[in-house]
């Protein structure tokens, strides 16, 4: 087991995950997020909209999680293989 923590992205565009990561990152539906009364407090609210309108429409979402020390054992593993020639 590694030692390493975890390392993820989550991000609004696939565009936004470095393309190495890609191949591995999943989908997911972020649902509505609504104005609150946090919103209302702040004064966050525009004008036309209440507390339990959509703040932001539900979207797709991806996200990737690696363990950045396997990939470092991964490496040093190709590099003595091909040192090893």
């Amino acid at each position: 087991m590694f030692n390493a923590k975890q390392k993820s992205i989550d991000a609004e565009s696939l565009d936004l995950i470095p393309e190495k990561r890609r191949a591995s990152a999943k989908s997911y539906v972020m649902e509505d997020i609504l104005y609150d009364e946090f919103d209302e407090l702040d004064g966050t609210i525009p004008e036309g909209k209440k507390v339990g309108d959509v703040k932001k429409a539900s979207h797709t979402r991806y996200t990737v999680s690696w363990y950045p020390e396997q990939e470092l054992e991964e490496l040093e593993a190709r590099i003595a293989a091909l040192e090893a020639k």
